[in-house]
Formats: structure tokens, sequence, C-alpha cells
């Protein structure tokens, strides 16, 4: 009986008194009766962030309250999770220590959507805890991307490419891959998941420009496997449009005084004013045209009305010059052909006509043509 009046006794000694035909010794062995284990705090059980199809851990922490010879940590899963394996860690990881966290690990629902319990006790020969129990899920992880501009001009280069908002914590709080690859550069290639990293386009060639990010959840290597969570991921896209319109807007008639100065303006818009070049040529026999001297390759040409009649033509580009970078490849370009031109001098100017260091690999141009007459 291991009751003293009301209340139970803490602790009591046995003494064994063993002999035999070399003598006798006494062994005194203390005993502690085991008591009711007190209850879990409902807080104490805790899941760490999954995802859908992942494994994870759910654990508890364990006080001295709960430590006795013969004590039992009891999971148990209801729903779509399956309970993979349990243990626990103990200080210092001393096999011997004091136990200090109950752990499982298990294998999560491969859809979201999917909601499973987890219960939790301890119990011994005498008793048991009330079970804690905690709802689980996994994550859906979302990420919002975005470039530093929605519309640029043709043959800009970089573009930041960002991820501006995440559905748990922080952008920070992440790696990032963008694509494709090729057409991305990054401001430290040789530290590509260091947050301080920016990311950023190459040349954008084509109406559309796509570029895909995958997030990774960052991992902090310094927090006990059980507590860590999953390397979830989320994955989102931009588009950037590209302007690639490029005209001129010129009268297709104009009237001038005699012998005196005019002044003609081409009126460009629309693709990179900064990459504006003009070819001006005046009609000199049956649809012959001949270069302007000292026309220059602006947008506007002065002239003398020499002639009562004068017919004029020109030709401007918006030119995207492609260079070479070591050995990293230049961009695709797409293939697009200018209309048809007239009869003109090959050499307008705008070819580069050596290859050395710094100079072009070669011009890819979005034309336009325009005519108009002059009358004096």
């Amino acid at each position: 009986v291991l009751k003293d009046a009301d209340s139970f006794i803490e602790a009591f000694d046995i003494m064994v008194h063993t002999t035999n035909i070399c003598g006798s010794r006494d062994t005194l062995i203390r005993i502690t009766p085991v008591d009711s284990i007190p209850p879990f705090p409902a807080d104490s059980l805790r899941v760490s962030h999954y995802c859908p199809g992942d494994s994870a851990y759910a654990y508890a922490g364990i006080s001295e309250a709960y430590v006795e010879k013969g004590t039992e940590y009891i999971w148990q899963t209801v729903g779509s999770i399956e309970k993979l394996y349990d243990s626990v860690v103990r200080a210092n990881d001393d096999p011997a220590g004091v136990e200090t966290v109950a752990w499982m690990h298990f294998a999560a629902s491969t859809s979201a959507t999917d909601t499973s319990l987890i219960h939790f006790y301890a119990q011994n020969d005498c008793n048991a805890t009330d079970p804690v129990t905690v709802r689980t899920a996994p994550y859906t992880y979302a990420i919002l991307a975005k470039p530093g501009e929605d519309t640029v001009v043709y043959g800009r280069s970089g573009v930041s490419l960002s991820v501006v908002s995440t559905q748990y914590g922080t952008p920070a709080d992440y790696t990032y891959v963008w694509q494709p690859e090729d057409r991305v550069t990054l401001s430290d290639p040789a530290a590509p998941d260091d947050p301080a990293t920016t990311f950023a386009t190459k040349g954008l060639y084509n109406p559309h420009e796509y570029f895909f990010v995958m997030a990774t959840e960052r991992i902090d290597a310094t927090l006990p496997f059980y507590f860590g969570r999953s390397a979830c991921k989320a994955f989102d896209t931009v588009d950037i449009f590209v302007d690639s319109t490029f005209a001129m807007a010129m009268a297709e008639a104009d009237t001038a005084c005699m012998d005196a100065l005019f002044e003609i303006a081409a009126n460009p818009y629309g693709g990179n004013s900064e990459r504006y070049t003009f070819d001006w040529y005046r009609l000199v026999g049956d649809s012959v045209y001949e270069p302007i001297a000292d026309g220059g390759h602006t947008a506007t040409l002065t002239l003398t009305a020499d002639a009562p009649f004068i017919k004029l033509m020109v030709i401007g580009r918006d030119s995207t010059f492609v260079y070479a970078d070591g050995d990293v490849e230049t961009p695709d370009v797409p293939e697009e052909q200018p209309e048809d031109q007239p009869d003109v001098p090959e050499d307008t100017g705008n070819e580069p006509v050596a290859l050395s260091a710094g100079e072009p690999l070669y011009v890819f141009s979005k034309v336009d043509t325009q005519y108009v007459e002059v009358r004096a």
C-alpha cells in the first residue's frame, strides 16, 4: 500500500539482505511511486510549415514534469497525413540526458485543401494525459513578381526584375532563379542567393518578353531539424511589352520661296528615339535618288529651293547595335526584314565598316521611308 494517510508516499526504501556460503550483503533499493502526469499546455504542440506532397515535423516541448521512467509519448494522426516515425531529442544530444522535445516525422498530403489532425499525449503504467491537438494542412505559397517597367522601347536592357511581395515572410526570405537564364543579368553572379543580389534583363527585342521566376524559401541551418520549414517553392511570370513601332509622320507636300532656305522635318515617333538616324535623298532622274550632300543624319533637313519642283526621300532608322561581350553570346534578335527600298547607294553611314573592340557585331534596324514634294 503506497498511501500514508490521505496522500501518496513520495519515496520509500527497501532493504534486501542476501546471504550465501561466502557471507552476506545488504542492498538498499529506493522506490519512487509514479504519480499522475500533468496535462500538456494547449499550445505545446507545433507543426512546421510544409508544402503539398512534402514531409514535415510535429513537435512538443517536454519539461522535467513529464520525465519519468516508463513514460511513453503517443502520436496519432487523423486525415490524409501519414506518420513515418517519432522519437525524442535529449539535452546536449546525450542518450541518457533529460528529454526536451518529442517529435514526429510525417508525410503530407499532396493536396493543399486536405486538413488533418495530430494528437499528442503521454502515458505511463498508471495514467495518461489528455491529448493536445493541432489542425494542419499544407501551405500554398504565392509570390508577386514585377518588372521595373511594364513597357520599354525596342532594344532596351537593364530592366529590373524582382519579387515585390510574398504570401509568407518577406522577399528576403527566399532565393530566386529567373528564366530564361541567358536573358537575365545578376548584380553579383558569384552570389545568386545573396539577398542583396539584384536581377535585370538583357536586351529586349520581341513584342512581348516573358520572364519566369521560381522562389525557394530559405532554410535556416541553425534551427533544429524538427523546427525548420520545408524549402517550399512559388512561381510567377512577368510580361514586358516592347514598343518596337517606328514611323515618320511627314506631310506629303510643302512650299518654299525660290532660292531661299527651307526646313522639312521627318517627324519620327515610336521605338527608341536615342537610336534614330536619317538619310536624305533627292530625286535626280527617273526613280533615281542621290544622297544630299551635307544632309546630315538628323530628323530635320535644311535645303535651298533651287528648282520649281523638288522631290525628296528620307529613310529613317531606329537601329539596335548588338555588341560582342567577351565569350557571352549576343541575344537572339527577331528576323525582320525592312520593306523594299528604292534604288539608293548601299553605304548610308549606318553600318559598321570594321569589327574591333567596342564596335557593333551587326545592326538591326526598324526602317520607314517617306517622300515629300516641295514647290517653289
